[in-house]
């Protein structure tokens, strides 16, 4: 075998949402259409098809499920290229979705911040919008800071640009590329904003909220290892309680038992969907599948064994076949174990890791984990994040993560037409290059 080392639209918005589909175009010169009322810039962030999509490319590059070469087949060239970690994976003239939608958020949300204070309105109405842009901001540039930008543990050392980060909605100021710090403390900075001006609470978790920024807040500081920082927001989640489904009282007879919006959603979001996302040959790394015993509920819950054998995951917080990617709290729980773990509390992390697990596995034999040796507990939250947080696209940070750490580096391996791809730890094609296409007009 070879190897190869490695939703909604708004007709009374086309004007806008068509100027802002222009954005980082080869001629950014047309005029924007300005929203002038409350209605308006409220309806652009309810446009749920754009604003509530993240990108798929994490699950693409990472290891919860393989393909075959039946499967392959269906994928388009830059899936490929991600799925099997090519140098290159975007053609030169490609406008990629995964690109042009974070930024089209970002541009929106500029729209916002420049313009919200010169319209008349309920001055809760214009906080809340702010706030919103800010969180938005701040949200679009970390899925793309994710895939495109290298770890923040390199950020004393690299004074290279990488992503543009616009604090501006005018098309023809591309001037801001953003080293590693420069893209990391525009979005902290953002939710830092976003915390000041966003309501503690939302009718819909389409929408964020203080809790949501704190969340957000949480993962962040969790994928950059600061570790105190992830706690402090992992507790201010928390705070004002715990909200897990029991999976005993799921209905586990069905192929999807969880609904829309329940109630461990505290921001919603999807990944992007493709036809590969539902398709029978996208099948579950059996690796992943042999860490959940047999009375962990989460095994039905989210899987489903197709007639001809295949295994594949269905169990979306969404409740319909897209996959969730938002914040929830049992990813909450399980950041504020580790860090507390990580910053010297053993009791705290076991509390919280046991307060999950009491919730997945049948009641009747559930026996909960103790230990306390550093090492066995850290190997079982960083086990349980990945059997709890699957198909969620969070895999792909938490591998970079461990990597950084010789007692937890993973090489990844892949095989399709007979030849065998392999991802080393610490490979520069952890970061993949920005579209060539759209480098091209900064």
């Amino acid at each position: 075998m070879k190897k190869h080392i490695l939703i909604f639209c708004f007709p009374a918005l086309f004007l806008i949402l068509s100027a802002c589909g222009d954005f980082l175009d080869a001629k950014p010169n047309k005029s924007l259409a300005i929203p002038d009322n409350l209605d308006d810039m409220e309806a652009l962030f309810n446009n749920n098809s754009e604003i509530n999509a993240e990108l798929v490319i994490p699950l693409l590059a990472a290891d919860e499920y393989f393909t075959n070469d039946g499967g392959i087949l269906s994928y388009q060239q830059w899936q490929r290229g991600i799925y099997l970690w090519d140098e290159n994976p975007f053609d030169l003239e490609e406008r990629v979705t995964e690109w042009l939608i974070p930024y089209r958020n970002i541009f929106n949300a500029n729209l916002i911040l420049t313009s919200v204070d010169g319209v008349a309105g309920n001055v809760e109405r214009k906080k809340n919008l702010k706030g919103t842009a800010y969180f938005i901001r701040a949200y679009s540039l970390y899925v793309i800071a994710k895939i495109f930008v290298p770890e923040f543990k390199n950020s004393n050392n690299d004074n290279n640009k990488y992503i543009p980060i616009p604090k501006s909605p005018n098309q023809n100021d591309q001037s801001q590329i953003g080293t590693i710090n420069e893209v990391y403390q525009m979005i902290i900075g953002d939710l830092m904003d976003a915390l000041e001006y966003l309501p503690e609470n939302r009718d819909f978790p389409t929408l964020p909220s203080k809790k949501a920024a704190n969340a957000l807040l949480a993962r962040i500081y969790l994928d950059i290892e600061n570790y105190e920082s992830a706690l402090a927001y992992s507790d201010k989640t928390l705070a004002s309680g715990i909200n897990l489904m029991d999976f005993n009282e799921l209905n586990l007879n069905l192929q999807n038992p969880f609904t829309l919006f329940n109630e461990e959603v505290i921001y919603f979001s999807r990944l992007m969907s493709y036809s590969f996302n539902t398709s029978p040959q996208t099948i579950i790394n059996p690796e992943l599948l042999n860490l959940y015993e047999e009375n962990d509920l989460r095994k039905q819950a989210y899987f489903i064994t197709r007639p001809q054998g295949n295994i594949n995951f269905t169990g979306s917080y969404t409740g319909t076949s897209q996959f969730f990617s938002g914040l929830a709290t049992d990813e909450i729980l399980l950041i504020r174990a580790e860090s507390s773990l990580r910053t010297g509390n053993l009791i705290e992390a076991l509390e919280d890791l046991n307060l999950l697990l009491s919730k997945r596995y049948q009641k009747d034999n559930f026996e909960a984990f103790h230990s306390t040796e550093y090492k066995e507990i850290l190997t079982r939250v960083l086990e349980e994040r990945r059997k709890e947080l699957v198909f969620r696209g969070l895999r792909w940070a938490d591998i970079k993560r461990m990597n950084n750490d010789p007692d937890f580096q993973i090489t990844l391996r892949k095989s399709i037409e007979g030849e065998e791809y392999i991802l080393e730890p610490q490979s520069p094609r952890y970061i993949f290059p920005v579209p060539p296409l759209e480098k091209s007009f900064y």
